[in-house]
């Protein structure tokens, strides 16, 4: 019993660290507009936090740089990409 709760705290701290690690993301954006179908990029030395405020602002610009509709759809996804 005493060392369960040893190795719970080791756990956790590994995962968090783990949350906390750069490495690189691969993204992936597509739309319901016909003139654009779909792209990807891949990030470098990102938290997986930093990936996601990426992935958030790289939407926000393709909607105002490719000039889409009203209604226009974007979505996005962020993945880890593997390891080389």
């Amino acid at each position: 019993m005493k060392y369960s709760f040893g190795l719970i705290l080791i756990l956790l701290l590994v995962v968090s660290c783990g949350k906390n690690t750069k490495r690189c993301w691969r993204c992936e954006f597509a739309s319901t507009d016909n003139r654009f179908s779909w792209t990807d990029t891949t990030v470098c030395d990102m938290t997986e936090s930093e990936a996601k405020a990426f992935q958030q602002n790289h939407v926000k610009e393709l909607k105002a740089g490719k000039g889409f509709p009203d209604g226009t759809q974007v979505t996005s996804a962020c993945n880890k990409a593997p390891v080389r």
